[in-house]
C-alpha cells in the first residue's frame, strides 16, 4: 500500500503509471487466456494422467494498512494435497488522491491437508506475482514484483461447495516508476472470506 506525500504528478509520472496500467492490462489478458486454455486441457485430459480436480474461489476481505475493501478471484487446480493458483484481487472505490486503486496478480502453490480434520482442511500457500498501485490523477507505485506468503481454511459447507478463510502477507519489491512523493509499504497484509467451489 502506499500513500502520498503532499506532491502533485508530473507529466513523466503519469506517462509512467499509464505504462504501468497498460503491462498490468496486459497480463490480466494473458491470465484469461491461460484459464481459457486450462479449460480445455481439463476438459480433454489425456488418459492416465492424474486428475487435476480444478476448483474456484471468489472472495471479499480487507487489506492493511488502509483497511480498504478487496474482491478477488482464484482458479487452482491439483492433487488433493499440492495444487497451484492463479488470483487475481482489487480494491474497491474509485482512486482519490488520499484513497488507492490497488491491483494483483498472482502465481501460488498450495500445500493442503490431505483429508479435513474435523471438517476442516488446513493449507499453507506462497507464490509470486505483479502489485500496482493508483492514486487520483494517475500517480501511483507503478508496477512491481510482489511475493506472498500465508495461511487459511477451507470448511464444508454442501457438496461441493466450501467456505474459504485467508490470511495473506505481500512482499513488495522496489518501486522505480513511483510517482514522486508516492511511499509504498512493503508489507501489506489482507484476511479473506470467499466461497470455495471444487469441480
Amino acid at each position: 500500500m502506499c500513500d502520498v506525500k503532499g506532491v502533485t504528478a508530473s507529466q513523466d509520472d503519469n506517462v509512467m503509471n499509464a505504462r504501468s496500467r497498460r503491462r498490468l492490462r496486459s497480463a490480466l489478458s494473458a491470465l484469461a487466456l491461460v484459464l481459457a486454455s486450462a479449460s480445455l486441457v481439463f476438459a480433454q485430459r489425456p488418459p492416465g494422467l492424474p486428475p487435476i480436480h480444478p476448483d474456484v474461489t471468489a472472495f471479499v476481505g480487507l487489506t492493511t494498512p488502509t483497511a480498504s475493501p478487496a474482491v478477488g478471484v482464484a482458479f487452482g487446480g491439483g492433487g488433493s494435497t499440492v495444487r497451484f493458483e492463479i488470483e487475481y484481487a482489487g480494491t474497491l472505490g474509485a482512486a482519490t488522491s488520499t484513497h488507492s486503486s490497488a491491483q494483483s496478480i498472482s502465481a501460488n502453490l498450495m500445500v493442503q491437508s490431505g483429508r479435513p480434520i474435523h471438517g476442516i482442511q488446513f493449507y499453507g500457500i506462497g507464490g509470486v506475482g505483479l502489485y500496482g498501485e493508483t492514486f487520483g490523477g494517475g500517480v501511483g507505485s507503478g508496477e512491481l514484483f510482489a511475493k506472498n506468503i500465508g495461511v487459511g481454511a477451507k470448511m464444508g459447507l454442501a457438496g461441493q461447495l466450501r467456505l474459504r478463510l485467508d490470511y495473506r502477507v505481500f512482499v513488495l519489491g522496489n518501486a522505480p516508476d513511483a510517482a514522486r512523493g508516492i511511499v509504498v509499504h512493503q508489507h501489506p497484509q489482507r484476511v479473506s472470506v470467499g466461497l470455495n467451489f471444487a469441480f
